[in-house]
């Protein structure tokens, strides 16, 4: 699917979940259809009440009311039965949203444990967890109600103007054309919205990453008495954040209302066409209340489109952050061969390794050989490449030019980018200068 459509994208998840996903939204479908059913029942109850066969006199005096009777036990099974399939529906929906943020997240964490380092040293830990967090949040809330809308909307619209159709043609063109043109314009409306989302997102991610090297560093920053600065420059970072929160909030308030008021119109159009029609007997009382009640359906549902609209803009600009992680070239790919058995020793023949993202070389014509149980000590100054060279061995990164092999004068040398990397991983450790706890069992 197009790179262009990730919030699309991010819905073909449900592909993974097919029947769940076909039970909950025949559930809306249900609903809906209901929604129609109970306002005919209403309007043809209404006619029956006006022409007196609701409730009749009878000879002897008294008063048969079974029919007015029979309508309302009708609208009231309707009603209840609609409650128990909205309930059903929501709370399917939930489990539905939430099996979708589970793979989402999965696939997030997949993807960054197979990245190479270069990618993480371009993209701060900020970053990376914002699209965990926040973004993958607000796929979620979106396409939960992306596909209630996708579903519901075409079938009000479609319902409210086919019924409207059925009393008469002349009511439903109106409220049609009001209703295309209302979400026409949201659908102008919606790349702005987006535009200010990904500001939003960009802001959100610095505001995450100086709050991780805050913490990181916390013992540096101590140490130096770096703390006002600290406290200042996160301050300036959540400050930029607020503005350009509050800026797509309040465009969004001042623009989404007008095609729902647009729309309301239609109520307009009803009672003045509505009551000409009444007046020349061509539809009754029943139908007009009906007609009224089914266009404040579907004023609600075009407001509804109105609350979720701001959601799909932030959706949008948070799936595309998240594909674009997501497609990352993982450039280190797993290659055939395995290791000789024995002690293993290491060559480097005039590697080079540039930083991310930069022409400039870290290490320059390196090379080096180490036999197997070697003892070699490398000293340097901080940022000479003593790490990046360590991070070679494991395959963390690769050089730019030049030959990395791993291996020994009995069973040969192997090229590690040859080399099955679960295989090299097992047996070619590095350890870090920095210390990490993990949150879990001394055991595990």
């Amino acid at each position: 699917m197009s790179h262009r459509h990730p919030l699309l994208r991010s819905l073909a998840i449900y592909r993974e979940m097919p029947w769940r996903f076909a039970l909950v939204a025949g559930l809306f479908v249900f609903i809906n259809l209901g929604l129609v059913w109970q306002q005919w029942l209403i309007g043809h109850a209404l006619n029956d009440v006006t022409n007196g066969v609701a409730v009749q006199r009878q000879a002897d005096g008294s008063l048969d009311s079974h029919v007015a009777w029979t309508w309302f036990w009708l609208i009231l099974a309707v009603a209840f039965g609609r409650a128990v399939l909205q309930y059903a529906a929501g709370l399917g929906s939930l489990i539905l949203g939430q099996a979708l943020l589970t793979r989402l997240r999965e696939r997030i964490l997949e993807q960054v444990l197979r990245l190479h380092l270069g990618y993480h040293w371009q993209h701060g830990m900020g970053e990376i967890v914002t699209r965990t967090t926040r973004d993958a949040d607000k796929v979620r809330d979106a396409l939960v109600s992306f596909w209630r809308q996708l579903v519901e909307t075409p079938l009000v619209v479609l319902a409210t103007v086919g019924l409207l159709a059925w009393y008469h043609p002349l009511l439903a063109v109106g409220p049609l054309l009001l209703t295309l043109l209302g979400l026409y314009l949201f659908v102008l409306q919606t790349e702005r919205l987006v535009e200010l989302d990904r500001a939003v997102g960009a802001a959100y991610d610095r505001v995450n990453q100086d709050l991780a090297e805050g913490i990181g560093a916390v013992r540096v920053i101590k140490s130096f008495g770096l703390q006002q600065q600290r406290i200042d420059g996160f301050t300036e970072q959540v400050r930029q954040f607020s503005g350009l929160a509050r800026q797509a909030l309040a465009w969004a308030s001042s623009r989404i209302p007008l095609p729902q008021a647009l729309v309301a119109l239609g109520h307009v159009w009803i009672l003045v066409v509505g009551a000409q029609l009444v007046a020349a007997n061509k539809i009754g009382i029943g139908e007009l209340v009906t007609s009224l009640l089914i266009a404040t359906t579907l004023v609600f549902r075009i407001e509804g489109i109105g609350r979720v609209m701001q959601t799909f803009a932030d959706a949008r600009a948070s799936a595309g952050r998240i594909w674009q992680l997501l497609d990352a070239p993982t450039q280190i790919e797993s290659g055939p061969r395995r290791l000789p058995e024995g002690p293993l020793g290491l060559q480097l023949e005039e590697v080079n390794v540039s930083a991310p993202g930069s022409e400039r070389d870290i290490l320059r014509q390196c090379s080096l050989l180490l036999a197997p149980g070697e003892v070699v000590a490398l000293v340097g100054a901080t940022g000479t490449g003593k790490s990046l060279l360590a991070s070679l061995l494991p395959r963390l990164t690769d050089a730019g030019s030049g030959r990395v092999l791993i291996g020994n004068q009995a069973g040969g040398w192997q090229d590690v980018r040859a080399l099955d990397l679960a295989d090299l991983r097992r047996r070619v450790h590095v350890l870090p200068q920095e210390s990490f706890l993990f949150a879990d069992t001394l055991a595990a």
